[in-house]
């Protein structure tokens, strides 16, 4: 049952595979090919050192493998993303003796490794083959350090609407994926299709993406609302942007619902969702850390998950708390 549902999740991220080669090209099928074999080879080499037989394993590497790749962009160089992918099943999945057992998300390792140690790669953001569809509907080809969506977006909250920009077609490029941005996180319906799939076969739970998304749009709302610069529409508006783009559902269906480093009850997901939505809020407006806010929150949360575990276990009816 495991092993079927490790191949489903593999399934799953296809659409934005698909999606990332119909809008970058070679470059990024190459990444996500390198990225899985270096994790695939990796977890194959600790296999055999330790001796264990651990077929499901190997799916286990694979999944860190094509998750760690969307999280990169396709102009990284593929050694880097390489090396990145070695230390998320060295450090995220053997260190702490294997599969089951780690203690944050494995690929989100590999990537603040690959950022901590390479920082001028994730600047390596490419156009899609059609070009960026800016605000106004047209497109333009600036290969590197353009602003994303994202980036665009929390300027607007700011300091108000860019002028010739059409909020419609703007929230319709980041539906579609007609925007720069990381491999995994430029097509929202993409990571859709690949969530609804995993609902489907029971393998997603709801709580964690719902509480995700409200969360972080309800707070993206209330901030654009305070700045007192834009109206409900167009709070509403970027709200929506700021929570559909980017890295946000990529993590909040796939990334934050790996069932190793979440809460298993009900209760504990929400909270984990709420704090993975708050932390990532702080984080990308009111530091440095910008659209890597949301990586680093579900790190920070992957650390609270023992605590959240405790304090949402049922209590025995009957019983009383001790003391």
């Amino acid at each position: 049952k495991l092993l079927a549902a490790l191949v489903l999740v593999a399934l799953a991220t296809a659409p934005c595979i698909a999606a990332s080669f119909a809008l970058y090209g070679w470059r990024a099928v190459l990444l996500v090919a390198v990225s899985v074999a270096a994790a695939m080879t990796t977890d194959f080499l600790f296999v055999k050192f330790w001796k264990k037989s651990d077929s499901i394993g190997e799916f286990s590497a694979l999944i860190t493998g094509l998750l760690y790749a969307c999280t990169l962009p396709a102009g990284m160089n593929p050694l880097v993303a390489a090396l990145g992918a070695v230390v998320a099943v060295t450090l995220g999945k053997w260190a702490f003796g294997g599969l089951g057992n780690s203690v944050v998300n494995p690929a989100l390792l590999g990537r603040a490794f690959v950022a901590l140690s390479y920082p001028f790669q994730f600047d390596k953001i490419l156009p899609n083959i059609y070009g960026v569809m800016n605000g106004s509907g047209g497109f333009h080809h600036d290969v590197c350090g353009g602003a994303t969506p994202f980036v665009t977006a929390c300027t607007a909250v700011v300091g108000g609407l860019p002028s010739g920009l059409y909020v419609g077609k703007w929230i319709l490029s980041v539906l579609v994926g007609n925007s720069a941005g990381l491999i995994g996180a430029t097509s929202f319906l993409a990571v859709l299709v690949g969530a609804v799939l995993l609902y489907i076969k029971r393998i997603l739970p709801y709580s964690t993406p719902v509480a995700i998304l409200v969360s972080l749009f309800l707070l993206e709302l209330a901030f654009g609302i305070s700045g007192g610069k834009l109206g409900f529409e167009y709070s509403a508006a970027l709200a929506l942007i700021l929570t559909a783009s980017g890295a946000v559902p990529l993590v909040a269906f796939f990334i934050a619902c790996d069932p190793v480093t979440s809460p298993s009850r009900i209760s504990g997901r929400i909270i984990f969702g709420i704090g993975i939505a708050v932390t990532a809020f702080v984080l990308r407006h009111f530091t440095s850390a910008g659209a890597d806010g949301i990586f680093t929150a579900v790190l920070f949360m992957n650390c609270l998950v023992p605590l959240l575990e405790h304090i949402t276990k049922p209590k025995p009816f009957g019983m009383k708390a001790a003391k």
